[in-house]
């Protein structure tokens, strides 16, 4: 998530997108919404309210702040099933502030108040009724997502790989681990705000100071359990965040920035500073 004004200005240079949404002070509940809701059926992003179209940045005013949480709030509660979003008040030099709403991808289909499926098509959406989003998989009620053929057809693969190596004993020590982390990769959820998600961070900030890091060193150096610690380093590769490189005593954990900013187990500027060159031990 952006951080401070020289970020915001970086964004708006770079105008919407299919991620990134605008918006100024003036809000209708409606349209944030569908907006969230196009967002979660999509690849998940970012609103800014108090950024404008055009890309300057008026800012919200500090009486006009809590009106806009609740609108927010409101809009979030009215989907179905509703959204969890993160919020973030950056402070302009102005005295103003900008909101920075992160939408998360939702593992199930969004609906709006009117039961219709809005997806992101470049920077705007389009609406699509239950019926008409056209996926080869159901979400838990029954209707069909419009952002799940991939996944449905990486869940068969997923599926069959694994029907495949049981039959096959000679691979499956060579393969197991690799097919069990990109399927599970495609069905994680992750709550960075959760004491489990506290805990997740930290582990991934260790390991990013050292690659070679221990689980037990890990257990030491944090004062929890090993197996708190295992739970928390298999979310995190469940999540795409770290791979584990050799075996357990002669590997290596590698990070992977990138998808460790877009679950918010670290910030930009941390993920920047990752550095995976070997370490003397």
């Amino acid at each position: 998530m952006i951080q401070d004004e020289a970020g915001l200005a970086r964004q708006a240079a770079l105008g919407e997108d299919s991620r990134h949404r605008f918006q100024g002070e003036e809000l209708e509940e409606e349209t944030l919404a569908r907006e969230m809701a196009a967002l979660a059926n999509s690849a998940g992003g970012e609103i800014f309210l108090g950024l404008a179209e055009d890309g300057s940045m008026p800012g919200l005013s500090a009486t006009s702040i809590a009106r806009v949480n609740k609108t927010l709030a409101r809009a979030a509660r009215s989907l179905e099933p509703p959204l969890v979003v993160r919020t973030q008040n950056i402070l302009l030099k102005s005295g103003r502030v900008v909101i920075v709403v992160e939408v998360p991808v939702s593992r199930r289909l969004v609906l709006d108040e009117s039961g219709k499926v809005w997806v992101k098509v470049a920077a705007g959406r389009v609406a699509q009724g239950p019926d008409e989003a056209g996926a080869e998989f159901r979400d838990f009620s029954g209707r069909e997502s419009p952002r799940t053929p991939e996944l449905a057809r990486d869940r068969d693969v997923c599926a069959d790989t694994k029907a495949s190596l049981s039959q096959n004993p000679e691979t499956v020590s060579a393969t197991r681990a690799s097919v069990d982390e990109s399927c599970e990769k495609n069905f994680s959820s992750f709550d960075p705000e959760s004491s489990e998600g506290e805990e997740a961070r930290e582990v991934y900030r260790l390991i990013a100071n050292d690659k070679f890091v221990t689980v037990q060193e890990l257990a030491r150096q944090m004062d929890i359990s090993k197996r708190t610690v295992n739970k928390r380093v298999a979310l995190l590769k469940d999540l795409g965040a770290i791979i584990r490189r050799g075996s357990s005593r002669a590997g290596h954990w590698v990070c992977v920035p990138e998808r460790a900013v877009q679950r918010g187990i670290c910030a930009p500027e941390a993920a920047k500073a990752v550095d995976d060159a070997p370490k003397n031990r």
